[in-house]
């Protein structure tokens, strides 16, 4: 029986489970394995090492040695009343952290980034597929990601949702909470609230996405009925929603939500008193489209006509409702015409010379006062905040024309000058974060202010990190970095002690970019500034290009000539993203900083 056992034919599956069970590799197929995948996981960075010596640029991979140094010297550090573990674990974040940046500059700068170009050529021109930021639409147009997702995502309201932001990232994922404490930190100063949820353009244009939608109506995301309902009746959130919040600053990393909560339901009657006023658009740009298009055909804005609509429309809302009286400046309009490729079709990166895609003209009306171009005035009872729908046809660099954008037209139709701060992106909290830090060291921009108009793209309602910030006005305290004044300037070397880092270009919507340093031991023909600080704002991507300054890395001696940031330097750059430095170092005035390449004697 044993004899025809093993004469037994055996099935498929158990050949297999036998040649599974006992592979033989010869000794030369064991090393040519071997070979080739070391081979495989050193030939990437051996290329990417050489690349950067080749282009003489800093080898990212050395921009650790200041992260390890600071790390290790946080432990060997002698404190009483630290905890070795204490310490180690922050030694390590502060490690994490650096890792976390070295990672994404070389994803950024890897010679593999710039094999994309022709892919992508081949996906859009062939395939009309677009990528992982900008996606095709009917007839060339061009849709921003963000923009889509925040309607066909959840509600961003939605208690998975918001728990799923708070758990996975840093960022603060409610806008309603945001809002109502930056409603109740003005109110207190009896400022009136105005926001202005700048509808994108899936949500008016939906047939140029896809040609299911005949485009007849506004889309919106799930959750702004309750976000509407929850700012305009606060009660809605302090008596139902919050109990979310009483469940997360049991969580140590949300404690400091606790003292906001509190103060909210303090001053609910305050909230009630001085309610938020919501000003939205959308349906009037959906009435505006009978006549054409309100979007431009690759951009994330507006068009130059929807746009002066919409401020004209916001101007008669205003007055209608006593919250601006009309002033007696007389304001010029001039037309012109600028032509542009738009900023989402920038990030496809397509050879422009191949025509893929268009440049489209418009017509702007440049504001222009006693001869000379529109400029905010912080004297000025409105203060606008504003993001790149605000920046569009004001900021040249954008280059869809200057001092024609949304503030522009908003002064001019209410015939008085008006404050405005407007950054290109994070609406959500960009703005509020520059009004913050000058209220905090001593600077009342609110003062005289009787209301705030801020808009932001509807999108940020969704993907933004709506930060709740101080509105405290602190004491002006004289600073112990260097100062110029107006006509100043002034030659420095140093060593970059901190900085922040400019996106990839083409990954942004945006095209130019403004980072800061903190500069240590500072050496200068000016000997007052020699051995000093200074907090610097720099130029790091110019028309999606980076600059060399997006190559700096903390530790690295550098060579500057400094002007005072205020007047302008500030007119000029101020629009642009800023990357702030989240250090106390951020806090101080700025200055802004060229590079120079001669010996400081």
């Amino acid at each position: 029986m044993s004899e025809e056992k093993k004469k037994k034919k055996l099935n498929r599956e158990e050949i297999a489970e036998i040649e599974v069970g006992n592979t033989e590799i010869s000794q030369s197929q064991k090393l040519y394995t071997i070979i080739s995948f070391l081979l495989l996981i050193i030939i990437v960075p051996l290329i990417q090492l050489g690349s950067e010596m080749k282009n003489k640029e800093t080898i990212e991979s050395l921009s650790l040695r200041h992260d390890i140094k600071k790390s290790i010297s946080m432990i060997k550090e002698k404190a009483p009343d630290d905890c070795i573990v204490d310490k180690t674990f922050e030694a390590n974040r502060v490690m994490l952290k650096g890792i976390g940046a070295y990672e994404g500059r070389l994803e950024d700068a890897s010679f593999l980034s710039e094999m994309i170009g022709p892919v992508q050529e081949l996906m859009t021109g062939v395939f009309n597929v677009g990528n992982e930021k900008a996606f095709t639409g009917v007839d060339k147009w061009l849709y921003y990601k963000p923009g889509v997702q925040y309607l066909t995502g959840r509600g961003f309201l939605e208690h998975k949702q918001l728990r799923k932001s708070w758990r996975g990232s840093d960022s603060q994922p409610d806008p309603v909470f945001a809002i109502l404490d930056f409603q109740r930190q003005l109110a207190k100063r009896n400022i009136q609230l105005l926001i202005m949820p700048a509808p994108v353009k899936a949500m008016i244009h939906p047939e140029k996405y896809t040609s299911r939608y005949d485009g007849k109506s506004v889309l919106q995301n799930p959750s702004y009925t309750q976000f509407l309902a929850e700012l305009k009746d606060p009660a809605l959130f302090l008596d139902k929603r919050i109990a979310d919040y009483r469940e997360l600053i049991r969580n140590p990393d949300f404690t400091s939500y606790k003292a906001v909560l509190e103060r909210l339901v303090k001053e609910r009657e305050l909230l009630k008193k001085q309610a938020i006023i919501i000003y939205d658009p959308s349906e009037l740009m959906l009435k505006l489209k009978e006549q054409g298009p309100v979007f431009l055909e690759t951009d994330t804005h507006w068009t130059a006509t929807a746009m002066a609509a919409v401020a004209e429309d916001l101007t008669k809302f205003l007055i209608d409702k006593g919250l601006v009286k009309t002033g007696y400046n007389t304001y010029k309009k001039t037309a012109m015409p600028v032509s542009n490729l738009g900023d989402v079709a920038g990030m496809l990166k397509l050879p422009e010379a191949k025509g893929y895609y268009k440049k489209q003209s418009q017509e702007i009306q440049q504001i222009t006062f006693a001869d000379k171009l529109w400029r905010p005035d912080k004297e000025s009872p409105v203060l606008f905040l504003g993001d790149s729908f605000s920046n569009i046809y004001s900021l040249g660099a954008m280059n869809w024309g200057e001092s024609a954008g949304f503030a522009e037209h908003l002064s001019a139709g209410l015939k008085q000058s008006i404050d405005a701060i407007t950054q290109n992106d994070a609406g959500s909290n960009a703005t509020r974060k520059i009004l913050s830090r000058e209220l905090n060291k001593g600077r009342d921009r609110l003062a005289g202010k009787t209301i705030v108009i801020w808009e932001f793209a509807a999108r940020e309602l969704a993907v933004g990190d709506w930060q709740i910030l101080d509105m405290t006005l602190g004491e002006l305290k004289e600073s112990e970095f260097v100062t110029l004044e107006d006509e100043q300037t002034i030659e420095v070397e140093g060593i970059i002690e901190a900085m922040t880092f400019p996106p990839k270009p083409g990954s942004v919507t945006y095209k130019d970019h403004v980072v800061q340093l903190h500069l240590i031991d500072l050496k200068s023909t000016n000997k007052a500034a020699n051995g000093q600080e200074v907090l610097i704002n720099m130029q790091s991507m110019r028309n999606s290009k980076w600059t060399s300054v997006a190559r700096y890395r903390v530790g690295q001696k550098v060579k500057l000539k400094l002007y005072a940031w205020e007047g302008d330097k500030e007119n000029k750059y101020g629009k642009f993203k800023t990357a702030l430095l989240q250090t106390e170092a951020g806090d101080e005035d700025p200055l802004w900083g060229e590079e120079i390449n001669k010996e400081l004697e």
